[in-house]
């Protein structure tokens, strides 16, 4: 096999290669917040999460792939009420609790069908209504509890992604905590969530098919 022969061999090796690691080149998601390991109901004051539906805002301040979407909903037992989310405002989208990954640091995540592209200034709003606890008299005591919903709430300790994402939750810092939050996000670069499409596959298997069949005549014709 000539000089020629072999560059465009090793040409199409190195295609070939390249298509099949493709798939694979995928920056790993992170975490909008880290959250602390404590669950928080009730924030300070008491009543702040209590009978009232709780929204984050999340705005991006560079584009940025929206991943998942966490919820806080406490413990397996905790069944909220009402989960949805929005997206570049557009309408409210409803989210089934059986939809949702198992709890992970008291979260439990909702993985977009597709991945979507969030631009700067683009914004995500997450609102939670926590589980319904029916009114319940103390047989003891005699006193009645009345009715109420408890949306859980956790607080975090830094914005992971500040340079990319800003969070607004409406609910103040305590206990060492940066803020509260009822929700958190997935999110990667731009870059990270592009696989190439079947036609691209089809089209470099093509072409590095063509191009070793060019090199092998060449070497029957040099024979």
């Amino acid at each position: 096999m000539n000089v020629r022969s072999l560059k465009l061999a090793g040409a199409a090796a190195g295609l070939l290669f390249l298509v099949g690691m493709a798939p694979n080149v995928y920056a790993q998601t992170v975490d909008a917040l880290t959250f602390s390991a404590q669950n928080v109901l009730n924030n300070a004051p008491r009543d702040y999460a209590r009978n009232q539906t709780v929204t984050s805002t999340f705005r991006f301040t560079q584009s940025m792939i929206l991943n998942s979407i966490g919820f806080v909903t406490g413990s397996a037992n905790a069944v909220p009420t009402s989960l949805s989310y929005t997206l570049k405002g557009g309408g409210s989208v409803s989210v089934n609790v059986n939809s949702l990954s198992a709890i992970d640091n008291g979260l439990r995540w909702f993985t977009l069908a597709t991945p979507v592209t969030m631009n700067i200034d683009d914004v995500v709003t997450v609102s939670t209504l926590g589980q319904y606890s029916p009114a319940f008299t103390d047989p003891d005591e005699g006193f009645t509890i009345d009715a109420s919903y408890s949306t859980l709430i956790k607080g975090f300790t830094s914005i992971n992604s500040s340079v990319t994402v800003s969070a607004n939750h409406g609910i103040l810092p305590n206990n060492g905590y940066t803020a509260f939050s009822n929700s958190n996000l997935r999110i990667s670069n731009p870059g990270s969530n592009v696989a190439p499409e079947p036609g691209t596959f089809a089209l470099a298997l093509t072409g590095g098919g063509a191009l070793l069949s060019i090199c092998i005549r060449r070497r029957r014709n040099a024979a």
